[in-house]
């Protein structure tokens, strides 16, 4: 599990992450229909693995969904997702927070009812709602 590496002017400083803020990202690639069934053809997810989806490619697409990598020794992690956003459903989102607090991980989530993909999320009172979960991760308020 380690990420710590042996090249590069960095190397007195660690790897690891000590929050994460998600604005709407991805993170299951089987459920981008959420509960309806999945649409391939085409997709972003199939031109970063290379090829179009089969059942015998199952491995590669999980390979790509941070879901498959969520475990209780994440890091906090605050979530932003717009009810409105037409690229990345927001039950993603809902997901992600859903597993993280099961994994007992410290999280947070914000819908925003007229969010977008992007569009409307970057309000003040999300920016501080940001900002103060990581300066209260940064003070060790986990």
């Amino acid at each position: 599990k380690s990420l710590e590496g042996k090249v590069g002017a960095f190397l007195d400083y660690k790897s690891n992450v000590d929050a994460a803020c998600d604005w709407s990202g991805p993170i299951d690639m089987f459920r981008m229909n959420c509960d309806e069934p999945r649409k391939w053809g085409n997709t972003p997810e199939e031109a970063l693995v290379g090829h179009d989806y089969a059942p015998e490619f199952d491995g590669a697409f999980k390979a790509i969904s941070p879901m498959t990598y969520l475990d209780p020794d994440d890091p906090p992690m605050i979530i932003f997702h717009g009810q409105k956003d037409d690229v990345v459903p927001f039950c993603q989102g809902v997901e992600l927070y859903e597993r993280l607090d099961k994994a007992g991980v410290k999280t947070e989530l914000h819908l925003v009812p007229e969010g977008g993909h992007g569009f409307q999320m970057y309000s003040a009172e999300n920016l501080k709602a940001m900002v103060g979960f990581l300066d209260a991760v940064r003070n060790n308020d986990k």
